[in-house]
């Protein structure tokens, strides 16, 4: 399993005791990665919760998810977390997007800052995402809570820091949403 999830809640966690900014005012991931060290391990279920209340939760194949969703930024998160871990119940998965994952909508306990993947944000142009990735691994079409044929772009960097899963998801040549999870 990739440390990705680890680095990005930690990464959120922390955003306000760091400078890291990205050109839009979030921070970068990248820039989180190269200046910190430590070593992380997953965050659990109830760290996450502890940080930002349940949020809205749905349990969807095996995973149960806390949606959030900020005014401020116009953007929905969801952690993923394995339902069937009752011990550890680690964050596998996070999904960013501006789609609404929910009926439900649920402020995070705090803000969410508004995050890039290696300078790709929300909003983007989906050429942008093979400019900095190249070609993906898989294209295909997929849903996203209840947002229907979206297109995906699935990347599998070598690189552990940046996830053994990155996902775009795109509508009308926009990315609309990003997930990074661990895969095994």
């Amino acid at each position: 399993m990739t440390r990705l999830c680890s680095y990005l809640f930690v990464m959120i966690m922390l955003s306000q005791q760091h400078s890291f900014t990205s050109e839009r005012g979030g921070p970068k991931i990248e820039t989180f990665f190269k200046e910190l060290s430590f070593t992380p391990s997953f965050p659990n279920e109830n760290d996450l919760v502890k940080a930002y209340g349940a949020g809205s939760s749905i349990v969807k194949s095996g995973y149960r998810y806390h949606c959030y969703y900020s005014k401020s930024k116009k953007v929905w998160v969801a952690l993923r977390v394995s339902a069937e871990d009752k011990i550890e119940s680690p964050v596998t998965g996070i999904i960013v997007t501006i789609l609404p994952l929910t009926k439900k909508v649920v402020p995070p306990d705090k803000e969410i800052p508004e995050v890039s993947v290696k300078g790709i944000y929300l909003r983007d142009k989906e050429n942008k995402i093979k400019n900095v990735f190249g070609e993906p691994l898989r294209e295909y079409v997929s849903n996203l809570g209840e947002n229907i044929n979206l297109k995906v772009l699935e990347y599998f960097p070598n690189n552990l820091t940046d996830g053994s899963c990155i996902r775009f998801y795109i509508k009308e040549e926009i990315v609309v949403g990003f997930s990074f999870s661990s895969e095994v």
